[in-house]
């Protein structure tokens, strides 16, 4: 019997590479690899109601595919200060809570990297 959600899954995964991303750097140390990724937002919001400060963090979600994250042809996880380059900005990996990143789908094809942004 088919897995008529788990293909659907697939195809609409298929199609959001197709259609919504973009090229970026991934690097680590001095190995980089020229990928795609679609990339989301995220807003931290924090507040010290006793300070009385409030802000917020610019954050970007990176969703890689597994197969394609590959230095020196070694196939990598996200780790803790790697950097996503995007366009002109530059973004470190962080974790977020305590993971720097996390599957995107039960297939595990993909991660959703968590990124901060570093300059640009």
């Amino acid at each position: 019997m088919s897995d008529l959600l788990g293909d659907a899954l697939s195809w609409f995964q298929r199609q959001q590479r197709t259609v919504c991303a973009e090229a970026i750097t991934y690097s680590r140390g001095s190995d980089s690899v020229a990928i795609n990724a679609t990339v989301g937002r995220s807003d931290i919001f924090a507040s010290d109601e006793e300070a009385g400060v409030q802000f917020t963090d610019d954050m970007r979600d990176f969703i890689i595919d597994v197969a394609d994250l590959v230095l020196s042809e070694v196939a990598v996880t996200p780790q803790r200060n790697d950097t996503i380059t995007q366009g002109t900005l530059t973004w470190t990996v962080l974790p977020r809570i305590d993971v720097c990143f996390r599957y995107a789908d039960p297939q595990r094809t993909a991660y959703r990297v968590y990124a901060k942004l570093a300059g640009g």
